[in-house]
């Protein structure tokens, strides 16, 4: 299962129709709330959501970075397991967004109505570290929306295993498997000191066994 060439860089047409929307929705609000701002707190209003844009698409692009990264590193894809996630848990991811989102907004109301000068650096402290997690809130949207990678699945690939869309792990860095005694779909892969553990279909746990290195395959336990 090779990966489509430039997969990262494809745009799709609901991508863009989606991204429109969502920048003219933004931008109405925001519009509104500068017009109606003296013109000494637009200055302010506008250094503020500056940071804001930039610290969030610098997080965007290093999530983008690492995925390609991952991709590089991991090789071929060989197969996904199956997702972990049930729909309160993108439910989760969605409001948190939402929440994140409005809190900023409001800090950044009361940034801009307060007294403090510009070049106050404590001004720009809660916004900075909102526009932070904003961020990191985007990268589940650009895995799972854009990608159509969700955060719980494992990729096996041809030189590593991909976790969390971004996570690799070369083979190289695994010195045996072992299936959970108490839990027999769970997949222990032992690392330098510690192990990562997966969770495999019952139907799957062959084809991932078949799609492990001959190294781990002739081995078939710890060592």
């Amino acid at each position: 299962m090779s990966r489509p060439k430039l997969e990262l860089h494809q745009f799709g047409i609901m991508h863009i129709m989606v991204l429109t929307g969502v920048v003219a929705l933004l931008c109405v609000p925001i519009a509104a709330f500068l017009r109606h701002l003296p013109a000494e707190k637009q200055i302010k209003a506008l250094v503020a959501l500056s940071v804001i844009f930039v610290v969030t698409i610098v997080a965007a692009a290093n999530v983008f970075r690492r995925r390609y990264a991952a991709e590089q590193a991991a090789g071929e894809l060989r197969m996904r397991l199956n997702t972990l996630a049930t729909p309160a848990y993108h439910i989760a991811n969605i409001f948190s967004i939402i929440f994140l989102s409005t809190t900023v907004g409001v800090y950044l109301a009361n940034y801009v109505y307060s007294d403090k000068p510009l070049g106050v650096v404590s001004g720009f402290q809660f916004i900075y570290l909102l526009a932070v997690w904003v961020g990191a809130s985007a990268t589940y949207l650009l895995t799972f929306w854009w990608w159509g990678i969700d955060p719980t699945q494992v990729e096996i690939c041809e030189d590593g295993i991909i976790r969390q869309a971004v996570i690799v792990t070369p083979w190289t860095n695994f010195h045996g498997f072992r299936w959970g005694t108490v839990d027999q779909n769970e997949l222990f892969l032992l690392e330098d000191g510690d192990f990562v553990q997966i969770r495999v279909a019952e139907a799957k746990k062959e084809e991932v066994v078949a799609n492990l290195p001959p190294r781990l395959r002739e081995k078939g336990g710890w060592s």
